[in-house]
């Protein structure tokens, strides 16, 4: 059995899921902005001085804490994001060499 056409298959699959991330990322800038906007308005409220707000590992004491959180979140998915995009085109380039060798022979 070749296996060159399945570094292919799992190549083109990788390159999907880095895309999949990728988008689902942009998808949730609105919930993101929604969320930041709750955050924010706790964070100013009277009531909530005393208050410790911790999101995702990071202690909120002001407005650019906010931001902060969700800069990680996304940074944190644009990575794994292009990880798998990157090991994809890798595996996608290694199939082809394989098949071009393959054929010499």
């Amino acid at each position: 059995m070749n296996i060159v056409p399945w570094i292919g298959v799992l190549g083109d699959f990788t390159t999907l899921t880095g895309g999949i991330v990728l988008a689902w990322d942009a998808i949730n800038k609105e919930r993101e902005f929604t969320h930041h906007k709750a955050i924010d308005a706790v964070r100013e409220a009277k009531a909530m001085g005393g208050l410790i707000i911790d999101v995702k590992g990071v202690r909120i004491t002001d407005r650019d804490d906010v931001t902060r959180v969700f800069v990680r979140q996304t940074a944190a998915q644009a990575i794994w994001g292009c990880c798998f995009l990157v090991a994809g085109f890798l595996m996608l380039l290694a199939s082809r060499v394989l098949e071009i060798l393959n054929s010499k022979s």
